[in-house]
């Protein structure tokens, strides 16, 4: 006997946020190096996912593919970042669900965004200057060549 049911429509927005990849599954999805996952993520390129992290979620594959993209359309990585960035954000605008979000609820969001931003700014501009100067006696040494 059939059992007769309808598919429900799979959220791949949310599992995509859910992902939990490390930089050697996400240089494999992205045929990048681990290195080049490495890098970029240390230039602040690639969104980390939140419940890890050391780990990335969907978002970062995004990104990757498209600063790929952008690299080999001859940008430089800064550049090819940027434009994954405003490309991404663009297509996230002209999604569907977007349009539940009316301006006031938009700009409401823009503002907590700038504040948590400005947060940031003032957190990490007060740990530099706890950071031990190049020329400190307690600045770590330099590694010897070859050895990182």
């Amino acid at each position: 006997m059939r059992r007769s049911f309808q598919f429900e429509p799979v959220n791949r927005g949310a599992l995509w946020t859910r992902l939990n990849l490390t930089t050697a599954q996400l240089a494999a999805l992205c045929d990048l190096t681990t290195r080049q996952v490495s890098y970029w993520a240390q230039k602040g390129y690639l969104p980390r996912a939140p419940q890890n992290p050391e780990r990335f979620n969907g978002n970062a594959v995004d990104v990757c593919m498209l600063i790929k993209q952008g690299l080999d359309g001859g940008a430089s990585l800064a550049q090819a970042a940027r434009l994954a960035t405003v490309y991404l954000a663009e297509e996230f605008g002209r999604q569907p669900q977007m349009a539940n979000f009316g301006p006031p609820a938009l700009l409401d969001m823009y503002e907590k965004l700038t504040g948590v931003e400005s947060s940031l700014r003032l957190v990490r501009e007060l740990i530099e200057t706890q950071l031990p100067r190049s020329d400190s006696p307690f600045a770590p040494a330099a590694l010897p060549a070859g050895a990182e």
